[in-house]
């Protein structure tokens, strides 16, 4: 029915970033701007639209688009730029920008992104230790260094993540 046709659409662009398995880089950016596609014929009054335009920015970043990408997440985030601050959309188009700089190179731009993430959000302990990490690539060890109180703190102790020890090991070295 035409009153479906945009959870059509929007779960026809999960699909088409879920499905991974073997397949020629040619395949899988075609699956990919399938994906693009298909999120694209979402409408602004759909109550999929903020989703589809994550995803979309998503889709966006796998493929290289970096640029895309960046104006699909900063569009999210505007979006929802009157709700609370720790929205989960609007936290996770953040999040998303960051990851984006952070794939460009654009290690300060990142770093500012992850600054805008705040701490009672579900991803700021995420945020927390990819910010060590940016920190750590763009040279400023201090600064990554004050991260790992908050990383190791007792309120985290449910979040087991290895990758925190090795962080923690390069910096020191």
């Amino acid at each position: 029915p035409q009153s479906k046709k945009e959870m059509v659409y929007f779960r026809m662009g999960e699909m088409f970033l879920s499905v991974k398995g073997e397949e020629s880089e040619k395949e899988r950016v075609n699956r990919l701007e399938q994906a693009v596609a298909s999120f694209r014929k979402i409408s602004e009054e759909s109550n999929y639209y903020l989703k589809a335009k994550y995803l979309q920015g998503y889709a966006y970043a796998e493929l290289g688009k970096l640029e895309k990408a960046e104006s699909m997440f900063d569009e999210v985030a505007n979006l929802r730029k009157g709700t609370t601050l720790n929205d989960v959309n609007r936290v996770a188009a953040i999040l998303g920008l960051g990851r984006i700089y952070y794939q460009g190179k654009q290690w300060d731009k990142a770093i500012a992104a992850y600054r805008k993430i705040p701490r009672d959000s579900l991803f700021w302990h995420e945020g927390i230790f990819e910010l060590s990490w940016y920190l750590l690539r763009s040279g400023r060890f201090r600064t990554a260094l004050s991260h790992f109180q908050t990383l190791h703190s007792a309120y985290y102790n449910d979040f087991y993540n290895p990758e925190t020890l090795l962080l923690r090991s390069i910096v020191y070295l």
